[in-house]
């Protein structure tokens, strides 16, 4: 497996869930969604995300 750690810039719209995800964790509520949204607006995105070729997010 070839592991590139460089950063790149993805939209949103472009990025997927991986199938596995809802099994491993619970989703967020809307007052929990509303918190994170303030917070990445605030002080952005603190860790970036390990994302696949092929857009799927698999680690936060």
């Amino acid at each position: 497996m070839l592991i590139r750690e460089e950063v790149e810039f993805r939209r949103v719209d472009e990025l997927r869930e991986h199938p596995l995800n809802r099994m491993l964790n619970s989703p967020l509520g809307s007052i929990e969604a509303a918190l994170l949204e303030n917070s990445i607006d605030e002080m952005g995105i603190q860790e970036p995300l390990w994302v696949t070729g092929e857009n799927v997010i698999i680690r936060p």
